[in-house]
């Protein structure tokens, strides 16, 4: 994964952990960093199925935008992006 989008993980897990402990919402049963790794691990998987899904719909657009150049690109990416998202479950 790119250096930049694991930073920004890192630095949102961080906020989020230290800020859910230091407002009491959490407990930890572990150590903060412990949190804070877990965390960033799942941010960056969120991050990456994010692009993959990006990515297919990119490609899926562009393949009908060439069958129909009447076909609004943006449009039918984003409507595309929806409908994979769904179908993994993946929330937008």
């Amino acid at each position: 994964m790119d250096s930049n989008l694991d930073a920004r993980a890192s630095s949102l897990a961080s906020f989020l952990v230290t800020e859910l402990i230091k407002r009491g919402a959490i407990k930890p049963l572990k150590a903060e960093d412990e949190l804070v790794a877990c965390d960033t691990e799942m941010i960056s998987e969120n991050f990456e199925i994010g692009a993959k899904l990006e990515d297919e719909a990119a490609t899926m657009a562009e393949q009908l935008a060439r069958q129909d150049p009447r076909a609004d690109l943006n449009t039918l990416r984003s409507k595309i992006r929806v409908l994979l998202a769904a179908k993994k479950n993946f929330p937008l």
